[in-house]
Order: structure tokens, then C-alpha cells, then sequence
């Protein structure tokens, strides 16, 4: 890690949990910016719930620079879970003005995400993780309790799930006061435009891995080995994972195959591993860190990541456990769902089906089952698509290119002063 330089630019994190292990993606975000000597802090609605954590959060002593809203889950809790009003700043009053900021005003949530800020109000760049955190803060600043460049990263959920929770134009105050939108993916750029998002400030930025992390796996194999099968995911309907277990029960071979992650689907996986009586093939491993699935790539022939669209509409953006299979020089067995294919390219860095297409992923895995070269040749192509567009150190320096011109074309300076926008 790189002390701060003069020119470090001053960034806030604004985040949902943190930090959590299915989203290592901000996580590499956060300890990159560090590297380069740039001010990082973090401001999380919540902590994590995992049990295990990452070892580059005590590296990097994230934790120190994390606060945490902890909002009640009931409005009276939040009434009496604030400071007494003779201690409330400006932008607490704000908070509440129920007339210019709706139900965030009214329920209280505004008013305990000032709360969360507490002084540490000026920042160069505002960096928001899916848009219900852009747009909360874009009324934060309007408040007058941060300061900053609001720069919001779309993932996929946020887009097609997150909104139909809401009355049509919730994001309206984001895109008409955040100043870049970042989706993970050139497939979202229709459904943010059609959402009201202004074209103008869309800027495509992917998600990445850190290669150093992953290494080319050149473990040997046998005819006698079982082949060995990874599938490393959130235990949700978008990731396909019925679809994985039944593809691999008909699999004519000796096989083993480990889903990695953790999730509300966990209860009923298990229960039709078991119906299935594949239980000696197919084991759940529940969520582990990224070096010890990194360790687990090197034991893998075979990622198996068969993404659909849930019954709710959730889709994926580009998965990065995808990309850290790739990295390790995996094959991958996937489906053309969302920006998937913008990752992987069928029949050169793995196969792409169609969604719910159980009996052609049975009859793709088998493929690479009985053709190591194939796996071989497929995963090197794979890992050099990851080195070439989504390594994350080189989307860095692209990010922290966005941050510069964004900085010089507002007229902010790097130092943390900028004119307060009115919301």
C-alpha cells in the first residue's frame, strides 16, 4: 500500500454491505484506489453478515475507514435512535423536509444517513455501488451533509428489480442531479435510458478481477481423476443453479462438483441434490474467501455458471466469478444471459447455451469432460480476454481517468472544495 500523494483525489464510498464476499468486485475497487496513494472512506447502511472475511480487509484496515447507518427496521426506533434536537446540524433539519424529499424525508432514512455522514462531509468523488445508493446520494448532497462527484456503477438488480419496487421516476432525482452512470455492462444502456437516465453521462465500466490473485492452473490430469466441476455463486434463482445440479446428475462420468456460496435457495439445493441421490458427487461448500476458492480453481476443470432470469426479472450483470475462473485459465459452461457474452465467447473461452437448457449443458460438460486439450485451449483464451479488457488494475486507471475529467469539467479541485449542489 501507497501513502496519499498531493494529488490524491478524495473519494467516498457509498455502500449497501460491506463487506461482503459476494462482492468482491468493490472490494478490489476500494484496495486499488488505495494502491494508487488516493483518500478512501466508506460509508456502508449495514455490515456484513458473513462469517469469514477477507483477508485485504485487515490489509488494508477497511474497517477504520468504514462507518455504518445501522437504520432501525422501525420508524419509532429511528425517532428515538437520533440525537437530541438541540444537537441536530443543518442538513439534519433538511432531512426532514418532507415536501422536497418524499418518503425518505418522512420515514426517517434520510434523516439516519445524515446521521452516518457526522462531519465527514467533503469529498471529490462520490462513489456509488447500484442506484438506490446514487440516489441516496444525490439527496444527501442536497442536504448539504456531503459534498462531491456522484458517480453511480449499475449492476444489473437495480435496474430491472430495485424500481418495480417503487412509483414511476424513483430515480428521477439521481439522473437529474448524479453526474456519471457507470453500468457494469453495455447491455443495460437501453434499459437505463428507457428508465429516464440521460444518455449523455452513461459511461460503460466492467467490473474486473485482480489477475495476481489468480494464477493459470497446470495441475495434471488423469483418465483415472473424477472431473472436477465449480459453480461459485450467491444461492439465488438468477444464477441457474437447479439447472447446474440436474445438467450434472445426467452426466455419464465420474464427477465431482462443489457450489461455492451461500443464500436463501441453500435449504432447497440440498433437497434436490438428495432427491436426486447425487449427494456423493454434489456437495454445497457455503460461502469461503477468495483464496480459498482461488485454491479451488486450481483443482477445477470445469465452471459451471448456467445464469436465467428469475421469475421476479432479477438478471445478472457480468458475473466476476466468471472472470476469476478465467483468470485461472478455466473453461467455462454458461448461458447468453444479460452481458455474459460480453465476457465469454462461445466455443473459444468456453460454451454458451441457451436459459434452462439442461440437456445442452449435460452434453457440453461432457464435451470438455473427455477432451482435456480442449479445456486447455479454452481456458488460456479465457484468461487472456480477462488480462485484456477486464483486468482490474487497468480499469482503474480507466476510473480514475472518468474521476479526473469529471473533477475538471465541473470545476471541483482535488482538495475537497466544491460548490455545494442543491437538490
Amino acid at each position: 500500500m501507497r501513502a496519499a500523494t498531493a494529488n490524491a483525489v478524495k473519494i467516498a464510498f457509498l455502500l449497501g454491505e460491506f463487506p461482503s464476499l459476494s462482492e468482491t468486485f468493490i472490494l478490489d475497487q476500494i484496495t486499488a484506489l488505495i494502491d494508487r496513494g488516493h483518500s478512501v472512506s466508506i460509508f456502508a447502511e449495514r455490515p456484513s453478515r458473513d462469517v469469514t472475511m477477507h483477508p485485504a480487509v485487515v490489509q488494508y484496515d477497511l474497517l477504520t475507514r468504514t462507518r455504518y447507518e445501522h437504520l432501525p427496521a422501525s420508524v419509532w426506533r429511528r425517532v428515538i435512535g437520533l440525537p437530541p434536537v438541540w444537537r441536530w446540524s443543518r442538513p439534519m433539519w433538511r432531512s426532514l423536509n418532507v415536501l422536497q424529499y418524499g418518503w425518505h424525508a418522512a420515514s426517517l432514512r434520510l434523516a439516519w444517513a445524515v446521521q452516518m455522514i457526522d462531519q465527514c462531509t467533503e469529498f471529490d468523488i462520490i462513489q456509488c455501488h447500484f442506484g438506490a445508493l446514487g440516489l441516496k446520494a444525490v439527496l444527501l448532497r442536497g442536504t448539504g451533509a456531503i459534498s462531491g462527484t456522484v458517480v453511480t456503477a449499475f449492476h444489473g438488480e437495480d435496474i430491472t428489480n430495485y424500481p418495480q419496487n417503487f412509483a414511476d421516476g424513483h430515480y428521477a432525482p439521481l439522473f437529474a442531479h448524479g453526474e456519471l452512470f457507470q453500468p457494469v455492462s453495455a447491455r443495460w444502456n437501453g434499459a437505463l435510458e428507457a428508465l429516464g437516465c440521460p444518455m449523455h453521462r452513461v459511461r460503460v465500466h466492467r467490473m474486473g478481477v485482480d489477475l495476481s490473485g489468480f494464477s493459470m492452473r497446470d495441475a495434471p490430469v488423469t483418465q483415472a481423476d473424477p472431473i472436477r466441476i465449480l459453480a461459485v455463486s450467491r444461492l439465488v434463482e438468477k444464477k441457474g443453479l437447479r439447472d447446474a445440479v440436474c445438467a450434472v446428475a445426467q452426466l455419464q462420468l465420474p464427477c465431482e462438483f462443489v457450489i461455492v456460496g451461500d443464500g436463501p435457495l441453500r435449504t432447497s439445493l440440498q433437497a434436490l441434490v438428495d432427491r436426486l441421490g447425487v449427494d456423493g458427487s454434489i456437495r454445497l461448500a457455503g460461502a469461503l474467501p477468495r483464496h480459498e476458492i482461488a485454491a479451488l480453481l486450481q483443482k477445477t476443470d470445469i465452471f459451471l455458471a448456467p445464469s436465467v432470469t428469475a421469475p421476479n426479472g432479477d438478471i445478472e450483470g457480468i458475473p466476476v466469478a466468471i472472470m476469476e475462473a478465467m483468470a485461472s485459465g478455466i473453461p467455462v459452461v454458461s448461458t447468453r444471459h444479460s452481458g455474459i457474452p460480453e465476457l465469454v465467447q462461445d466455443n473459444v473461452s468456453g460454451f454458451l447455451l441457451e436459459e434452462g437448457d439442461v440437456a445442452g449443458l449435460t452434453c457440453r460438460l461432457s464435451r470438455l469432460a473427455y477432451d482435456a486439450p480442449l479445456r486447455r485451449r479454452m481456458g488460456a483464451a479465457g484468461r487472456r480476454i480477462v488480462a485484456a479488457e477486464f483486468d482490474v488494475r487497468t480499469l482503474t486507471d480507466q476510473l480514475l481517468a472518468s474521476y479526473v475529467e469529471l473533477l475538471a469539467t465541473s470545476g471541483t479541485t482535488t482538495k475537497g472544495q466544491h460548490q455545494q449542489r442543491q437538490y
